[in-house]
């Protein structure tokens, strides 16, 4: 029974942090740039131009995967609260251990959620090479070792600083 009661007070800190998500995530907006978008495709001269058109697909899909992933784990989300309630009242230690271990994937599913958003910029969908070529220095700094920075520069550039 406690873990059962450990168990809800983790959905419910999952359930703060995937509402957090969301703000983060702006999804009503994102449901309201699907609908302006999806409008854009019903024009009759829409077809013409295959270059914008790929693109406004592309941006379609995008932003449907992220709605389809938030929906998903908040209808999951709420499936294990309702059976979290429903084991409570009704021991099975088979669907407790299950509940237990599908608590711990959606944790895993709503971390890798946040990161997600993390990197959602205008550029992090892009690739990034970086080379690291080390240096000799003449004087070593025995306390910290060797230490080597990268800046990217807003212009492109590289700048490579050893303090």
């Amino acid at each position: 029974m406690l873990d059962l009661e450990e168990n809800k007070r983790n959905l419910i800190e999952l359930q703060d942090k995937l509402t957090k998500t969301a703000e983060t995530l702006q999804i009503s907006n994102l449901k309201e740039d699907f609908a302006q978008l999806e409008q854009q495709t019903l024009k009759p001269d829409f077809w013409e131009d295959t270059q914008k058109s790929a693109t406004l697909f592309s941006q379609m899909n995008a932003i449907q995967k992220k709605i389809r992933n938030y929906e998903n784990l908040k209808d999951e989300l709420n499936n294990l609260l309702e059976l979290n309630e429903l084991l409570g009242s009704e021991k099975d230690d088979s669907l407790e251990k299950d509940l237990l271990s599908n608590t711990q994937k959606l944790e895993q599913k709503l971390t890798e959620l946040e990161v997600q958003t993390l990197l959602s910029g205008k550029y992090d969908a892009n690739s990034a090479i970086l080379t690291i070529h080390p240096g000799a220095r003449t004087e070593p700094n025995p306390k910290t070792g060797l230490k080597c920075f990268i800046v990217c520069t807003p212009d492109g550039l590289l700048i490579m600083a050893i303090p």
